[in-house]
C-alpha cells in the first residue's frame, strides 16, 4: 500500500512542532545568558557562585562540579518554573515541594529541619550530662555579668508546632509528653539562680482570642511578640522599677492581607498561601530612635552584621540593655527599645560576646534562642566563654 504523500500542512505542523521544542529547550539557556529570573523568590539560602576559570585549571573535577551548581541554581525562569510546580504540587496533592515544609491542615505550613519534628515528638530528651551543661553555661553567663552590676534573663521562643499542634499533619504523634524544652526550665529552676521566663503559658492562652504565630511563617506575629514582651517585664519591672511594659490600650489593632511568609517562599509559593498580616499600631509617637551599628563596633558572635541595631530614648534614668536574640527576637525590638535609655539588639544564636558587652556596660543583658535550637549542643560549643 502505498504511503500518502506529505502534504504542506504536515510540514507546517511538523516544522512548528520542532521550532517550538527547539524554542521551550533553549529558553533555559537563553534565560541564563539574558539573566531572567522571577524577582523576590527567596529560598533562605545563598545560590552556588559562578566558577573562576582558575578552578579549570587548578582542579578540573572541582571546577565542573561547581559548574554544574551554578547552572541547577541560575538557569533561566528556574524561579518561574519552582512556582509553577510549589502551586501544582501543593494545589493537586496537598505536598510541599521542599523538604523543609510540611503542610498542615487549615492552610497552615510547618517547618520541618533543623530537628523540628525530633522536637516535637519528643524523640530524643536531654540526658541529665547535657542538662548539667546547660545550667553551667547560663550560670557561668549570669555570674560574668553580676560581677559587672547587670543582670541576665534567659528565655525561649516556642516553636509554632509547641503552640498550634492542633493544626499539624495527624500522622505526626508524640512519643512522650515531655520535651527538651519541659526539662530544660525544670532542670534550671530546680539546680540554678538563673532567671528563666517560660513563655508557652502565656502565649496558649493568648490564641484563644487571637492568633499569636504566622501560619505560613515559623515565627510569631506581632500580637504574638506582645505577649512575650508583657511576660519579659515581669521580672525586668522588679529590677527596673521604672520600666513597665505598655498595655494593649496603648495601640490599635491592624490587619491585612499580605504575601506568604518564609515558609511558603521555601515553597514557591507566596502568592498560593497568602498570610493575614495580624499587627499592631502605637497610638502615641515611639520615643526610641533607631539606628544600625557600624561595622567597627561588632563582635565575634553576631550572625548577621548588618542587622545589628541600637536604640536610644533621651531619659538617662532609664538603664541600659542588650538583647541577644535570633530571628524570633526581631519582633520585640519595637516593643523593647521603648523602655531603655540605649538598647542594642545583636542577632546571635547563643553567642555572648564578653568585649562588645564590657564597652556596652548594660545594666540588662536577655538571651533568647528559639525552641528547636535546643537541639544543637551549644553548651560544648561555647563551654570555654563566659
Amino acid at each position: 500500500m502505498a504511503a500518502r504523500p506529505v502534504s504542506r500542512f504536515d510540514r507546517v505542523v511538523q516544522t512548528c512542532t520542532i521550532v517550538l521544542f527547539l524554542g521551550l529547550i533553549s529558553l533555559p539557556a537563553l534565560g541564563l545568558i539574558f539573566q531572567r529570573q522571577t524577582p523576590g523568590f527567596n529560598e533562605k539560602r545563598a545560590l552556588a557562585p559562578a566558577p573562576t576559570l582558575s578552578q579549570a585549571w587548578y582542579s578540573p573535577t572541582r571546577f565542573i562540579t561547581g559548574l554544574r551548581a551554578y547552572l541547577d541554581d541560575h538557569f533561566g525562569f528556574r524561579s518561574t518554573l519552582i512556582r509553577w510546580n510549589g502551586k501544582f504540587t501543593a494545589r493537586a496533592l496537598s505536598v510541599s515541594i521542599s523538604p523543609s515544609v510540611i503542610i498542615g491542615r487549615d492552610g497552615w505550613l510547618y517547618y520541618a529541619e533543623d530537628h523540628i519534628l525530633e522536637d516535637y515528638r519528643c524523640l530524643q530528651p536531654f540526658t541529665e550530662a547535657e542538662l548539667a551543661q546547660w545550667a553551667g553555661l547560663l550560670e557561668r553567663r549570669q555570674a560574668w555579668l553580676q560581677q559587672r552590676g547587670c543582670r541576665y534573663l534567659f528565655f525561649v521562643a516556642p516553636n509554632e508546632h509547641t503552640i498550634y499542634p492542633e493544626h499539624l499533619p495527624a500522622t505526626l504523634t508524640r512519643v512522650r509528653d515531655t520535651s527538651r524544652l519541659d526539662q530544660l526550665l525544670a532542670y534550671l529552676r530546680a539546680h540554678t539562680t538563673v532567671t528563666v521566663v517560660d513563655l508557652r503559658p502565656a502565649l496558649l492562652a493568648a490564641k484563644a482570642q487571637e492568633r499569636v504565630y504566622q501560619k505560613t511563617d515559623t515565627h510569631w506575629n506581632e500580637r504574638g511578640a506582645f505577649i512575650a514582651y508583657q511576660e519579659l517585664f515581669k521580672p525586668i519591672h522588679v529590677w527596673f522599677p521604672r520600666v513597665r511594659a505598655l498595655p494593649r490600650q496603648a495601640f490599635a489593632d491592624t490587619d491585612g492581607m499580605g504575601p506568604g511568609g518564609d515558609l511558603a517562599d521555601l515553597m514557591g509559593t507566596p502568592d498560593l498561601y497568602r498570610e493575614e498580616v495580624l499587627g499592631l499600631r502605637p497610638l502615641e509617637p515611639r520615643r526610641a530612635r533607631m539606628s544600625l551599628w557600624p561595622a567597627s563596633r561588632l563582635g565575634e558572635f553576631v550572625d548577621r552584621p548588618s542587622s545589628v541595631q541600637e536604640a536610644a530614648v533621651a531619659d538617662p534614668g532609664l538603664p541600659r540593655m542588650v538583647l541577644l536574640h535570633d530571628s524570633f527576637g526581631v519582633a520585640l525590638v519595637p516593643f523593647l527599645a521603648e523602655h531603655f535609655s540605649r538598647s542594642v539588639f545583636i542577632p546571635t544564636t547563643m553567642g555572648f560576646d564578653a568585649p562588645v558587652l564590657e564597652r556596652e556596660q548594660p545594666d540588662l543583658v536577655l538571651q533568647e534562642i528559639t525552641e528547636r535550637h535546643l537541639w544543637i549542643d551549644y553548651p560544648d560549643k561555647y563551654q570555654d566563654r563566659p
